[in-house]
């Protein structure tokens, strides 16, 4: 009997959420730690927002808006839906 190994579950520790940070951040091109630079978050804390550990409604509003600049987008590309109050409210403040 073979001993196989899915290559995609084995490395994965967990299973991992895509985010619309994930897309944004993937689509500019940035590494993890370029945006983190960029935009003054710490690496890790920006893991976590990516990752699905903290929630982006929670983020404090300087970091959201850096965050919002460095990747050129508005803040319902990262909240989500347009109707978003929370997202209408950001996008006066960027």
């Amino acid at each position: 009997m073979l001993n196989f190994k899915n290559p995609v579950i084995h490395h994965l520790r967990e299973p991992r959420i895509i985010t619309k940070l994930h897309l944004l951040r993937e689509n500019k091109g940035f590494s993890m730690g370029y945006l983190a630079f960029k935009c003054g978050v710490p690496k890790r804390t920006l893991m976590m927002y990516e990752y699905g550990k903290l929630e982006m409604v929670k983020m404090p509003v300087g970091r959201f808006i850096k965050l919002c600049k460095a990747l050129d987008c508005k803040a319902e590309d990262l909240l989500g839906d347009r109707n978003n109050q929370v997202a209408k409210i950001f996008e006066k403040m960027i």
